[in-house]
């Protein structure tokens, strides 16, 4: 998990732990992640007196996926959830009321227009 995630996930649980009604609670999974992140930060400064205190090393770590694809679409993924939570109010793991079947079903057959759609594209200069 990046720095700034980490700041922006625990900067949510905190501001819904204050009673804050506009954010949604975060996952509990997510906020240890976000905790580990940020004790993985070593700091270090030196203070008024020229103790040695903390220092402050802030520049991002390398992702631990080897394979930037596979980063580039889990990152895709949590954006379409934020998306999603924000449209719906609501997790997919706390939406039990929806009709996922259906769901689905609309979702693979407009993914079947766009393969034909695409196919079409570039199929037309031939």
């Amino acid at each position: 998990m990046k720095l700034h995630q980490a700041l922006t996930i625990l900067t949510t649980y905190h501001a819904w732990r204050i009673g804050d009604d506009e954010v949604y609670m975060q996952k509990p999974y997510e906020v240890t992640k976000a905790i580990e992140t940020l004790l993985n930060y070593q700091i270090v400064y030196v203070n008024e007196m020229g103790e040695t205190v903390v220092h402050c090393n802030v520049s991002e770590k390398p992702t631990d996926h080897k394979d930037k694809i596979v980063q580039k679409v889990i990152d895709k993924f949590n954006q379409r959830s934020e998306v999603g939570i924000k449209k719906y109010g609501t997790t997919l793991e706390q939406n039990n009321n929806d009709d996922y079947f259906t769901h689905l079903q609309e979702e693979l057959m407009d993914a079947i227009l766009y393969i034909e759609k695409l196919k079409s594209i570039k199929y037309a200069n031939r």
